[in-house]
């Protein structure tokens, strides 16, 4: 029921003056549209009113005064039904003519407008803001007030605007505010009361569009009331003053017993009415009624020749005729004739109300015949050309099924997703969910799918599908590596539903899940189960397999061997064995049983001769004597591969390794033969970039470091197109960078540049350039190309690094202001880089020469805070943002806080800034008299055997400290040795004042 009224005479509101403004000598084009469209509204053209209002805004300068046109536009789109429009065009001119007199009509148009596009908080708000305006239309607005109230369930204010409109004068909605009374109060079940308004409102405004449902309403009270009688008592005791009243009477009395499922009494009133009035509007759906009874009466042949004699028409209750005709036919099982009597209802009425149930039949019978792609056709008819149906959500549920059956998994799941955005909660709801679910699982889609399983496990745990979407969404987790999650739901499927067709795989799921997460006691435990529980399954040798493998990663070798070697026995020769012995050779190898682990490997080539592995079995000997230091031998093994494997596709990993074996020996001369033998044969190899490393290292082994340069500019000149060349040209330049060749090195990398002016590596290039140049002591260069590559390349990681080097040059230039806006900038730009603490710590710096210590103590603290989620390289900052968050606090004269803030830093650190938190806590704490807990850091600091003997720059001002300490404590003869001691420094300013205070301790 839609109570949602237009108002045709809203435009009456606009002011009568704007027709009778003056014209000026030239009267501008926003003027004469707005002139034009109020004539073009009066005449009911919104939509050629738009359009004239629309242009001419759009041309209309910005000194024009708009509200009018506007206010039109408005008034034009809302009658037009345009509310979207209307929503846009009310917010714009409310902005721009906040005091305009016809502010509350425009709130009061915007309200109903967001109403129709679903937006009741903005309605209700419209309409309140109309009222506190002075809208001419209060009672109007106090009725919307009170619907948007009571669709959001305020009923109490509902109530409160539903009777204050009530109570108005007469006006548009006095019969809505009535049956909205009503509403309220059934919604309260309050039936007597809300009948009591809607006999009102039948007394009042029978002829209301509203009467119908007032009458529909009180006979549901009924029905709420369990009073299924009464509507069919008050029926019959009602006696008709005319005719046409009787005829009424008597058809409802048919259809108010058919309702009820009298379907005798039903027929007998449908016939006496057929009798007494054949000339009725009405007859045809008596026909169809009479039909039905007999239908539900199972007197089908009487019923199909009801039906036969409405289904002619091309109406509605013609194509629910010939459905219904269809549907007798199926109930017998005559499919082929319910075929064609639905084809031929869809031929005559194909949009028809009932033509959505019968390519919904159709489809149900081609389902049902396996006929997936015939039925999928009929069930997308339903599901998308009538989405007013109440068999769409059915029709899309099945529509999925039949795509699901076909796998086409994609579309099943759209279909299902639909089904479940349609559907209200209930059976059909939750099998679409779980189907849903399963269709993502099979997409490859695991996230989602544990979305969709988990909604079903968690809101529905009785469902009919609990148990399959339980152990789906085990799977989906495992697949999603949600291992800790997966255990817990396959172990659910395994206690609550072991006997169910899930269960082992919900064994043999969990053991897995255990697996993955290195419970490798529980897993194993599990997979025993599962070998014993299900031993002839076509898992089990694999779950033997997999016990195996816990046994060896929990090092129960014995048991790990063990039962790889029980494979074999009991699967014989084939796959499994064969991988069972691969794992096993593996298992001997951790137990340093080198030749056993040969000797498998020995055996794996001997009895599986036709294996594609025998070649890695022969080559991994070679590597595991490499491996184990027993290089000689691996040279044997691998020099024999060579041999007997020679179209084998690790001949280059061979040559490499052999170069790895007599390197180890230190023969850098054959290890160069085999490391150039990858280049020279085997360009083409994955191994040739690291080929290329280890003849760089060899050379410089053999003290030729630069000859590596040359082999690179061989190997570009024989193979042009295997590796980038801009790439060995950049590994060349970085032979010499690392050679501390850094002027030949600039040159190179400046080839590069110019020989490759579009190579990626580019940027890395100009900050090995900075780099070289900073490595010279050549700043303002480095400076330089640092600029160069946070100008040109500012989103690549070169200008990070970049960054972060102008930054610290800078800062230590006491540039502040330059390296806190470098060091800011890299955190703009690179927020996750592995470089943001250092960052951060820089600008923290920075700020500190500015001056500006309040932020400051913010970066540092930003710093520490972060500790939990930071890397190794990161703590170290996090422990320098201690110290210096300790100096600040310290010279603000809170000891206390500066001493627990650096505490950390020296319960776990043992190097350099732990010795200098060490002194600052040693002074700080001799400042504020604490001289015990001072001697106690100022000794572990300075201890000359201790952790930190060899930070000399802040032992021996430790020792100062120290000396302190002990003249404070009146101990002048340890204060003295400790002086005596420091008389020795290469410190020319320790030894100074180690003097003088010698000096004042003799007087």
């Amino acid at each position: 029921m839609n109570f949602l009224r237009l108002f045709p005479y809203l435009f009456l509101l606009i002011p009568a003056a704007l027709l009778a403004q003056p014209r000026v000598e030239e009267d501008r084009p926003l003027a004469r549209a707005t002139r034009a469209a109020q004539t073009l509204i009066q005449e009911q053209h919104f939509s050629i009113a738009i359009a004239t209002l629309t242009s001419a805004l759009d041309s209309a300068t910005a000194a024009e005064d708009r509200s009018d046109a506007l206010f039109l536009l408005a008034d034009a789109q809302f009658r037009a039904g345009r509310f979207r429009a209307a929503l846009m065009t009310t917010s714009q001119c409310l902005f721009q003519y906040p005091d305009d007199p016809r502010i509350a009509e425009l709130w009061y148009i915007r309200g109903v407008a967001a109403y129709q596009e679903g937006k009741p908080d903005t309605a209700q708000q419209s309409f309140r803001n109309a009222l506190a305006r002075g809208t001419t239309r209060i009672a109007e607005a106090q009725y919307w007030v009170a619907r948007t109230n009571a669709d959001a369930g305020q009923l109490d204010t509902a109530e409160k605007y539903a009777w204050r409109s009530l109570t108005a004068p007469p006006h548009e909605f006095s019969d809505d505010a009535l049956y909205l009374q009503g509403w309220i109060n059934e919604g309260r079940d309050s039936a007597a009361l809300a009948a009591e308004f809607y006999r009102r409102l039948l007394e009042k405004f029978p002829e209301s569009e509203l009467a119908q449902d007032a009458q529909l309403r009180l006979g549901v009270l009924e029905a709420r009331r369990g009073n299924y009688e009464s509507a069919y008592r008050l029926l019959l005791a009602f006696i008709p003053r005319s005719e046409r009243q009787r005829e009424e009477q008597t058809f409802y009395l048919a259809e108010a017993t058919s309702a009820l499922n009298r379907h005798d009494d039903a027929l007998r009133y449908y016939t006496d009415f057929l009798r007494q009035y054949p000339e009725s509007r009405r007859v045809r759906s008596a026909r169809y009624g009479s039909g039905w009874s007999q239908l539900q009466l199972r007197r089908y042949d009487d019923a199909i020749n009801s039906f036969r004699q409405v289904e002619q028409g091309l109406d509605s209750i013609a194509a629910a005729a010939s459905y219904q005709i269809g549907a007798i036919q199926t109930l017998r099982g005559d499919t082929a004739a319910a075929i064609a009597t639905f084809q031929a209802v869809l031929y005559r009425l194909p949009y028809e109300s009932f033509s959505d149930n019968a390519y919904y039949q159709l489809g149900r019978i081609h389902y049902r015949r396996a006929a997936y792609d015939s039925a999928r056709h009929y069930f997308q008819i339903v599901a998308r050309q009538f989405p007013e149906s109440e068999l769409r959500k059915e029709a899309y549920y099945l529509l999925g099924e039949s795509y699901a059956s076909i796998g086409d998994y994609p579309n099943a799941e759209y279909a299902f997703a639909r089904t479940r955005r349609i559907t209200e909660q209930g059976t059909l709801f939750q099998r679409a969910l779980y189907r849903e679910g399963v269709m993502l699982y099979k997409e490859g889609r695991f996230t989602s799918a544990v979305d969709r399983l988990r909604q079903y496990v968690g809101e529905h745990p009785t469902g009919a599908d609990i148990t399959n979407a339980t152990f789906w969404l085990a799977e989906a987790l495992y697949q999603a590596r949600s291992y800790t999650e997966a255990e817990r739901y396959y172990a659910d499927v395994n206690e609550r539903w072991n006997d169910s067709p899930w269960g082992d795989e919900a064994l043999y799921g969990l053991a897995w899940a255990r697996f993955q997460q290195k419970k490798f006691k529980l897993s194993a435990e599990t997979f025993l189960e599962y070998t014993k529980a299900y031993p002839q399954d076509e898992r089990a040798i694999e779950a033997t397999l997999r016990l195996a493998d816990c046994y060896r990663l929990m090092g129960d070798r014995a048991k790990a061997v063990e039962t790889y070697s029980s494979i074999g026995k009991v699967a014989g020769k084939g796959k499994r064995d064969e991988e069972a012995r691969f794992r096993l050779a593996d298992v001997f190898l951790q137990m340093n049983e080198v030749d056993r682990a040969v000797d498998t490997y020995r055996s794996l080539i001997r009895d599986y001769p036709k294996s594609p592995r025998r070649d890695a079995y022969a080559y991994n000997i070679g590597v595991i004597y490499h491996e184990r230091d027993r290089d000689s031998l691996a040279v044997m093994e691998l020099k024999n591969f060579l041999i007997t494997f020679p179209e084998s596709e690790l001949l280059p990993q061979a040559h490499f390794t052999l170069g790895d074996a007599y390197y180890n020996m230190g023969q850098y001369d054959s290890a160069y033969v085999w490391y150039y033998s990858v280049l020279e044969h085997y360009p083409n190899s994955t191994v040739v970039p690291e080929a290329i490393d280890q003849v760089r290292f060899t050379l410089e082994g053999l003290g030729r470091g630069r000859e590596a340069v040359a082999v690179i500019d061989s190997f570009m000149v024989k193979n042009p197109n295997r590796l980038p060349a801009d790439s060995l040209s950049f590994k060349k330049a970085g032979i010499l960078f690392d050679n501390g060749a850094y002027p030949e090195a600039i040159a190179e990398y400046r080839k590069l540049i110019a020989g490759f002016p579009q190579t990626p590596l580019r940027p890395e290039a100009v900050f090995q350039i900075g780099r070289s140049y900073e490595y010279i002591s050549q700043q303002d260069s480095a400076l330089m190309a640092y600029t160069q590559v946070i100008t040109d390349f500012p989103q690549s990681g070169a200008a990070a690094q970049a960054l972060m080097a102008r930054g610290t040059i800078r800062l230590f230039g006491k540039s502040w202001n330059q390296s806190a806006a470098d060091f800011g900038l890299l955190l703009e730009r690179f927020p996750e880089s592995n470089r943001a603490m250092e960052a951060r710590f820089g600008l923290g710096e920075s700020q500190l020469g500015l001056a500006d210590t309040a932020a400051a103590l913010v970066q540092f603290r930003i710093i520490i805070d972060s500790a939990g989620s930071a890397g190794e390289d990161d703590l170290i900052f996090t422990d320098k943002s201690r110290l210096m968050v300790g100096r600040i606090l310290s010279a603000q004269k809170k000891s206390d806080s500066a001493l627990a803030i650096t505490a950390p830093i020296v319960s776990h650190r043992k190097d350099d800034i732990a010795a200098e938190a060490l002194l600052f806590r040693g002074r700080l704490l001799t400042q504020v008299n604490d001289l015990s807990a001072a001697l106690s850091e100022l000794r572990r600091l300075t201890d000359p055997e201790g952790d930190f003997k060899d930070f000399v720059e802040y032992v021996e001002p430790g020792l100062l400290a120290l000396g302190t300490v002990y003249e404070r404590l009146t101990n002048y003869a340890a204060a003295r040795d400790i002086y005596n001691q420091l008389l020795q420094s290469n410190d020319e300013q320790i030894r100074a004042e180690a003097d003088t205070r010698l000096k004042k301790l003799k007087k």
